[in-house]
């Protein structure tokens, strides 16, 4: 009997807490742990001896890569910013990008001691347009192309015509307000440099293939400066003026958005059951599904070749002039060739025995991640070219012709995306989901492609999108091209 009684004492003795797991399971031992640990380090850096400027040991690389991850987490932290029902989303990283890019440019602030291993020098922008950049742009549109294509070849078999007469309106309507502009005086009798409307016009409809063009035509020196001027003025209005619209207007038509949804899912499930009973007949006939051979569970593979093929299409150069190869030509671009190869590789889902399909929350995280990637690296490079033009004072930028570039870049984006709209309504009879996402195509607009996404709350907007954005991407460059060639005779 005593030894049964002295079990439950000798049970509670070995239940006591032990102190130094209780210590380490402590949150703020842990805070002071950390707080003493770097008070520690920067002290031992203080008096170490040696030149005190070394203090950080970080590579340029490094810390473009610091500079990245720093701007993503402040504009995410921005877009999440909510008023009124509008934010900015992913957008957010632009303006943040944006602001950086610009500080950066300020002489006072690049050449002082204690920034200037993150400073950013001119040539440093190539690292954030180009690598950082296109990056993002061949993440997003692969991942969007994914998940557009087992559904876009039926989709665009029964809407072709109407994305198609979408694309070529908007892109139309805002060639012909760049031209019509650009004939009215600036000031006195000088009328609107032609290079700085192209670029006004790439950065107002955020077409990445446009600017190419146009800089393809203008070569090198003051003409190539002027594009990249226009562009930089008119990007973020572009950016901003899309996402808002495709915001606002649900809001302005008091649109209910649970039965806008709910239209794309029903049109989603009647083209899975006719895919359901097309699968039942086939193996009725014997006609049995094959399993194909995955090489990996997360389909980083198949995504991989995608991007690898799509960069490779996106690069090849048609001449669009007799002079061949020597005078302007167009390309798909990152954007197009990703897109199209992955649209391709998601509709067939497999190569002979090897299955190339990618698992939807693989596309997911590389459309959201290449999304705020792009506009990191094009919205450092926009601030910073902008403020370096004014600051260095090159005389191809003033105060007027900022405030002209600006009226202009707003009319070309706001006047397209109202049209086309009501083409959409009016003419098309589309869904108000169906009809945003077919704009954010012809706008060729990736960010706000993002902002619709998220606002839906379903990938399918994303058909529109891309049964859009191809016709758009191919008109905006050759458009670009004809115009300057007529402008410059």
């Amino acid at each position: 009997m005593n030894n049964e009684n002295n079990k439950p004492q000798q049970k509670e003795a070995t239940k006591k807490p032990n102190k130094f797991k209780a210590i380490f399971k402590n949150k703020i031992f842990w805070i002071c742990f950390g707080v003493v640990l770097l008070g520690g380090i920067i002290a031992w850096c203080a008096v170490a001896p040696g030149d005190t400027q070394k203090i950080l040991n970080i590579k340029v690389c490094v810390a473009r890569l610091i500079g990245l991850f720093c701007i993503l987490t402040l504009g995410l932290l921005l877009g999440r910013v909510t008023i009124k029902g509008i934010s900015f989303g992913s957008a957010g990283v632009f303006l943040v990008a944006l602001l950086i890019g610009a500080i950066f440019a300020l002489p006072s602030i690049r050449n002082a001691d204690w920034i200037k291993q993150f400073a950013l020098e001119k040539s440093d922008i190539e690292i954030y347009n180009d690598a950082f950049g296109n990056l993002g742009l061949a993440l997003f549109a692969t991942a969007v192309g994914f998940i557009a294509g087992p559904t876009f070849f039926r989709s665009f078999k029964t809407n072709a015509k109407i994305y198609i007469t979408m694309g070529i309106a908007v892109t139309f309507i805002g060639v012909v307000i760049t031209a019509l502009i650009g004939l009215l005086p600036l000031t006195g009798n000088a009328k609107l440099n032609p290079f700085l409307a192209s670029g006004i016009f790439s950065g107002a409809i955020t077409s990445t293939p446009a600017l190419a063009a146009a800089k393809e035509v203008a070569g090198t020196g003051d003409a190539a400066t002027l594009v990249t001027i226009g562009y930089a003025v008119t990007y973020p209005l572009g950016v901003l003026g899309v996402v808002l619209f495709i915001q606002l207007m649900p809001k302005i038509l008091k649109a209910d958005m649970s039965m806008e949804r709910g239209l794309l899912i029903v049109k989603a499930l009647k083209q899975e059951m006719n895919e359901e009973k097309d699968e039942a007949k086939r193996s009725a006939e014997g006609i049995v599904k094959k399993e194909y051979f995955k090489i990996d569970e997360y389909g980083l593979t198949p995504f991989a070749i995608a991007v690898f093929f799509g960069m490779i299409i996106g690069a090849i150069n048609i001449p669009l002039t007799p002079d061949g190869f020597g005078g302007p030509a167009f390309s798909l671009g990152t954007v197009g060739g990703c897109l199209l190869m992955s649209i391709i590789f998601g509709h067939f889902g497999h190569i002979g025995k090897m299955s190339f399909e990618v698992p939807a929350p693989t596309n997911k995280t590389f459309r959201e991640f290449g999304l705020i990637v792009f506009l990191a690296g094009i919205g450092v490079g926009g601030g910073y070219d902008l403020v370096y033009q004014i600051t260095n004072d090159t005389g191809l930028i003033t105060g007027p012709i900022i405030a002209y570039s600006i009226l202009l870049g707003l009319v070309i984006t706001i006047v397209p995306m109202f049209i086309g709209y009501v083409m959409g309504k009016k003419l098309f009879k589309l869904p108000l989901l169906n009809n945003l996402g077919a704009i954010t195509g012809s706008m060729t607009s990736t960010p706000a492609l993002g902002a619709l996404i998220g606002m839906a709350k379903t990938d399918d907007v994303a058909i529109a999108y891309a049964s859009a954005f191809p016709i758009a991407t191919i008109l905006t460059a050759v458009a670009m091209t004809f115009y300057l060639q007529l402008a410059t005779i």
